[in-house]
C-alpha cells in the first residue's frame, strides 16, 4: 500500500512539474516584449544602407557625434507610447504593429514614422527606420 501511495505522489509531482514547465516555456509576443520596458540607446547608426555607415552614438563611446544619452522610448500594451528625444523633450502618441509584428507605425502630432523591428528580447530592441537610413539598438533602462 505504501508503494502505491509513494508512486501516486511521485506521479502527481511529475505531472505538476510538467504543467508548470509548459506554462513557463510560453514565448511572449514581440508586442509583450516591447511593452512595459523603458528603452534607452545602446548604439545608433546613420546611413546604414550605404557604404558610409556611421556609428554616431554608443553608450560606451565618449566622443559621440550625437548625444542620445537622454533619449528614451516606452511602448504600452494599449497602443500608446512616450518618447524622450535627445534634447530631453517628451512626446507621446499611438503606435500599431502589423500582423506579423515586424513593423511598428508611430503617430504623434499628425506625424507618422515607421520602423522595422529587426530583433527583440528582454535585453535588446533593434530597429531599422523605413523613413530614413538609421538603425537603433536599444537596451532596458
Amino acid at each position: 500500500m505504501k508503494a502505491k501511495i509513494f508512486f501516486s505522489v511521485v506521479l502527481l509531482v511529475l505531472v505538476a512539474a510538467a504543467c508548470h514547465k509548459k506554462d513557463s516555456d510560453t514565448t511572449p509576443s514581440k508586442k509583450e516584449m516591447l511593452c512595459g520596458v523603458t528603452w534607452k540607446y545602446f548604439q545608433y547608426y546613420i546611413n546604414y544602407s550605404q557604404a558610409n555607415t556611421q556609428l554616431v552614438y554608443s553608450i560606451y563611446k565618449q566622443n559621440n557625434s550625437q548625444d542620445l544619452s537622454r533619449a528614451r522610448m516606452k511602448f504600452n500594451l494599449d497602443g500608446t507610447y512616450t518618447e524622450i528625444d535627445a534634447s530631453g523633450a517628451s512626446k507621446s502618441g499611438t503606435y500599431t504593429l502589423n500582423a506579423d509584428e515586424t513593423v511598428i507605425t508611430q503617430t504623434s502630432n499628425n506625424t507618422t514614422t515607421t520602423i522595422r523591428l529587426a530583433a527583440i528580447d528582454s535585453k535588446n530592441f533593434q530597429w531599422t527606420s523605413m523613413d530614413v537610413n538609421t538603425v537603433g539598438i536599444m537596451i532596458p533602462e
